[in-house]
Parts: structure tokens; C-alpha cells; sequence
């Protein structure tokens, strides 16, 4: 048998097609993966802290307690009762101590924060009257109740100290001997 040049490049060729369509094909998923965080963490720093106080009000007498955000405390005894004349408001113990609450974001930021409603004193004769606040980059500022101000964050992942004033008024009923809390919520949001 004698073999022909044109036959054998033609079996070739068809060897070689035969291979390419027999190729096998797999298959490979490529994910694409972004993560976000805007997480927002909140410790709570120191509570406002008052002091303790020996408060004997005559008659109509009212006596308010104002601590700013920084902490400088001042207490005024006021009224014009003349009936026994022993209105008084007495530190036992200083207190002074401002309320703090840390604030950490994962870069600089301009937070928004948002005070909720008192919880109030449960004696009536105590009220929680204003709240101020401030930070590093806010300046001391009145916090209404349900009110919503900004909070800068200078630096990522580090506390950023939100500081707290208040004022405490004591009506004309006298409080009785205990330890008062009254309180309040602040939230924060981009």
C-alpha cells in the first residue's frame, strides 16, 4: 500500500480538529468582596455626680444645683419665706463630677446626637431641668430633650469624650433622705 502525502495531511488535520473540539472546559468563579463597618461604638465614661447635701427648704424656698460640662458646680438657695427663717443647703459631700460618654467611629466623622426623654427623679420635689453638652471641637451648648446636635469625631478609632452639664432644681417640697437619679438617653447616627 502506498501511502499519498495529501491523505496523510488530511488525517492529520482531522486528528488535530478532533482534539481541539474535545477540549475540556472548566469553570472558575471570581467573587468580589467589598466590606463596610460604620459601626459606632458608645461607652459610658462617669455619671453626673451632684454630691450629697444636707437641703432644708422653708416654706416657698427653692435651691437649684447647675454642673456645667466641665465640671465647675454652683448651687443657689432662693425665696423670701420669713416663716421660721432655717432654709438651707448644706454639701456633706462634693461631688462636682461632670457625665461622660465615649464615642468611637472607625474614621473622622460628624455624628449626629440625640437626647431622648428624663426619666425623671421619683421624688417630685427634684426636677432635671436643662443639659448642656461638649466636645473637644463643640463648645458648651444647651441639649434639649428630644433635641439633636452634632458630635465631631477628630480622630478614627479613638474616644471621643461627649461631656455633660445639668441643672437640678429643688421645689418648694421638701425631698426626702435618699439617693435621687433621674436620667436620659443620648443615641448617635452619621
Amino acid at each position: 500500500m502506498k501511502s499519498s502525502p495529501l491523505k496523510l495531511m488530511a488525517f492529520t488535520g482531522a486528528v488535530a480538529l478532533g482534539f481541539a473540539g474535545a477540549k475540556t472546559v472548566t469553570a472558575q468563579t471570581v467573587v468580589a468582596t467589598l466590606i463596610t463597618s460604620s459601626a459606632i461604638t458608645t461607652t459610658d465614661g462617669t455619671d453626673m455626680d451632684f454630691g450629697t447635701w444636707l437641703i432644708q427648704l422653708d416654706g416657698t424656698d427653692t435651691a437649684t444645683f447647675t454642673m456645667n460640662d466641665t465640671g465647675a458646680f454652683s448651687v443657689v438657695a432662693g425665696g423670701t419665706a420669713t416663716t421660721s427663717g432655717n432654709s438651707q443647703v448644706v454639701n456633706i459631700t462634693p461631688g462636682a463630677q461632670r457625665g461622660t460618654v465615649l464615642v468611637q467611629t472607625p474614621a473622622p466623622a460628624v455624628l449626629q446626637m440625640t437626647r431622648g426623654a428624663n426619666v425623671a427623679f421619683t421624688d417630685s420635689a427634684l426636677t432635671l431641668t436643662s443639659v448642656t453638652y461638649a466636645t473637644a471641637t463643640e463648645s458648651s451648648a444647651t441639649l434639649a430633650t428630644t433635641g439633636t446636635v452634632p458630635v465631631t469625631v477628630t480622630t478614627a478609632a479613638t474616644d471621643e469624650t461627649v461631656s455633660f452639664g445639668g441643672v437640678i432644681t429643688v421645689g418648694t417640697a421638701q425631698p426626702s433622705d435618699a439617693t435621687h437619679t433621674a436620667s436620659f438617653d443620648v443615641t448617635f447616627a452619621y
